[in-house]
């Protein structure tokens, strides 16, 4: 963005310098005819050269006062698309040779201008770029002569660059450098684009410059350009080719069942594998990158959403199914068994038939739901059934004093009919209570 800046910058001020040296030399063009046809207009001691052009935003007049050599610029408002030119006296050789001194003064300024500029920028293409707009307004045959040879020498430096790209191809083509949350073969065709694409725009724009290319050296650098572009471009469609094969391989995993239960700890797991969703960051990348995708490739990422939705849905059922399950207390479970065994009934589909591709996923989905809600809440009761009912009562028992002493001791000794009667009293009191 820099480079683009300074040469927007730097065409402003090229354009207005040029314009100027277009100005003068219309006048230095009518000195040379008024020199030819003699004297012109009223006898004045200077000759003055009115000029008016409509070449630039802002038309400029200009009179040039070659008798005194002094040059007087105003700006006025937008004139027709014209140069008028009025002369009024004859002049002088010597004023005619310092005018060309000055036009020639001129000249060198804007070529040290020229060269300050292409100083200025690095890039292969904002200097091609800056080279394209002198050329459209530099019109003087040692201007142009000296813009030819600039472009050899951003040709030459185009070759280096050349040379930089196919190294770097080199040393990363085994392990390209992908950009974040790409994924590897559409990581892999980006990265050859770019590098095909920082040497294809500089070279169609000097193919605009044929004399520049037909040198010996020029062949050399097209040369290594045709080598490196065919090895970009093959290694894009080996990189394609190869995923499009692995299309079909990855699409098995639709084949496999919803759950699977896993041997060692018997925990039940979403049997989902990962290679569909990296089909589908795949085809979805390359299609977004203007690259045609198969079409078995295509139908699967038309159901994106329909198999992350049985993932999700699914893998929450699972959880919830650990939760519930771990609702169950030891002292119920043998009670529970038939419950359980109705909800391991209802999950057996996805362990054995159902597959990502099958037609009844929803209604499968919906029957475990049920089965959670209703064993969840059987467990629900019979726990609250133990904790308030039973557990409760079975710590007021065993908080209560079974036998009652007397506090008194001077009721001790009690008679054996005295003692038996107190913890009649007793138990019959706590029993009440209870």
């Amino acid at each position: 963005m820099h480079e683009e800046a300074e040469v927007r910058a730097a065409d402003g001020a090229i354009t207005v310098q040029v314009h100027l040296c277009v100005v003068f030399r219309i006048a230095a063009r009518h000195v040379e005819d008024i020199g030819q046809d003699g004297e012109v207009g009223p006898a004045n001691d200077a000759v003055v050269i009115e000029i008016r052009i409509a070449e630039i935003p802002v038309a400029v007049l200009i009179r040039v006062d070659l008798g005194r050599i002094g040059i007087v610029h105003t700006v006025v408002d937008r004139v027709e698309h014209s140069v008028t030119v009025t002369v009024h006296r004859r002049f002088h050789d010597r004023d005619c040779v310092e005018f060309n001194v000055r036009i020639s003064d001129l000249e060198n300024s804007l070529q040290q201008f020229i060269n300050q500029s292409f100083e200025s920028i690095t890039s292969i293409a904002a200097s091609l770029a800056l080279l394209k707009k002198f050329q459209t307004i530099l019109q003087r045959e040692n201007l142009k002569s000296d813009l030819d040879s600039k472009f050899m020498v951003i040709f030459q430096n185009y070759g280096l660059d050349l040379t930089t790209v196919q190294e770097l191809y080199e040393k990363y083509k085994h392990n390209p450098p992908i950009s974040r949350n790409m994924p590897p073969v559409s990581g892999n065709i980006l990265w050859a684009r770019h590098l095909l694409k920082r040497i294809e725009e500089p070279m169609r724009k000097c193919e605009l410059n044929p004399t520049v290319l037909a040198t010996k050296d020029s062949k050399k650098i097209i040369k290594t350009y045709n080598k490196v572009a065919r090895t970009l471009v093959a290694f894009e469609y080996l990189w394609y080719e190869a995923w499009c094969r692995s299309v079909d391989t990855a699409k098995a995993g639709l084949q496999a069942t919803l759950i699977i239960r896993h041997p060692s700890n018997g925990k039940l797991y979403v049997n989902f594998d990962p290679e569909i969703l990296q089909l589908i960051r795949e085809a979805k990348c390359l299609d977004r990158m203007g690259i045609d995708v198969p079409e078995s490739a295509k139908i699967v990422l038309l159901q994106e959403e329909k198999f992350k939705s049985y993932y999700n849905e699914l893998t929450y059922a699972l959880k919830e199914y650990d939760r519930v399950m771990a609702k169950i207390i030891p002292v119920t479970g043998a009670l529970l068994v038939p419950h359980v065994s109705d909800l391991d009934l209802k999950l057996r589909p996805g362990l054995t038939t159902l597959t990502w591709t099958s037609m009844n996923i929803d209604a499968y989905k919906h029957s475990i739901h049920q089965g959670l809600i209703k064993l969840e809440e059987l467990i629900n009761n019979i726990n609250d059934i133990i904790e308030n009912r039973v557990e409760k009562n079975l710590k007021l028992v065993s908080r209560t004093d079974l036998v009652e002493l007397p506090n008194d001791p001077a009721l001790l000794p009690l008679a054996l009919e005295e003692f038996v009667m107190m913890q009649e009293r007793h138990v019959r009191a706590k029993g009440e209570a209870l």
